[in-house]
């Protein structure tokens, strides 16, 4: 059985046929039979000996012999006879094949240079910060990407960027070290996770600054604090 439960089918072009108009409505029926054939095959042809043809296309030698003259005296398809192996093929199914089988070569070539330009890209792509295992990098080419932990520095580049738009400093880095703390579990996609950022930096109504508790400045928790931080500077 076919792939598909369908084929395509132009009533217009079987109506319009001009040589098929001239063929009877038995040779009519049997070329019918044989696309109906080629279809249920994937194929663009049907081909084998005089009683072979007869039992693919349900029909009597004679019928069969005075289709096969008709198809072929009035161009309606490519009829081959060598050896006593006959062959009936439908031109448009035969193009319609060719152009297939170039685009599946052409999709086969492209998805390999795509492949060789990710490999080339994972071997020259510079580490930043200490590599976390992930489960999902074997399978996953996109996922395989980002398998490593970003530096501050670079989160924050990419959160001021124009695909992130963070404009709050302290916001990305409290966000930052606490998926560092958790290393980065769940999140393969670090520019993901800080567009996430930015979408909860914008519900908290963008703030610029920490809050503040008892009109006090809070104490950053210790997972937000730089490691150039200086502790004897922390205010008591």
């Amino acid at each position: 059985m076919p792939e598909l439960p369908w084929d395509k089918w132009f009533p217009t072009n079987w109506a319009s046929e001009p040589g098929l108009r001239l063929c009877d409505a038995a040779t009519r029926g049997i070329w019918f039979e044989a696309l109906n054939t080629m279809m249920l095959m994937q194929s663009y042809e049907v081909s084998g000996t005089i009683e072979e043809i007869c039992a693919l296309l349900s029909c009597r030698q004679e019928q069969a012999k005075l289709a096969i003259l008709q198809l072929k005296v009035f161009k309606v398809a490519e009829v081959i006879e060598q050896n006593g192996n006959i062959k009936i093929a439908s031109r448009r199914r035969k193009r319609a094949y060719n152009i297939s089988e170039l685009r599946s070569q052409a999709g086969k070539a492209s998805a390999t240079k795509r492949q060789q330009a990710i490999n080339s890209l994972h071997e020259h792509i510079p580490q930043h910060g200490a590599p976390t295992p992930s489960s999902s990098s074997s399978s996953s080419l996109s996922a395989s990407a980002y398998s490593e932990t970003p530096s501050w520095e670079e989160f924050w580049e990419y959160c001021q960027g124009i695909h992130c738009g963070i404009a709050a400093e302290w916001y990305a880095k409290d966000k930052y070290w606490a998926a560092n703390q958790d290393r980065w579990n769940k999140k393969s996609d670090w520019r993901s996770y800080a567009r996430r950022v930015r979408g909860w930096w914008d519900n908290d109504g963008r703030p610029m600054t920490p809050p503040k508790k008892n009109g006090a400045p809070t104490k950053q928790p210790t997972h937000i604090l730089d490691a150039t931080y200086d502790s004897s500077k922390d205010p008591r």
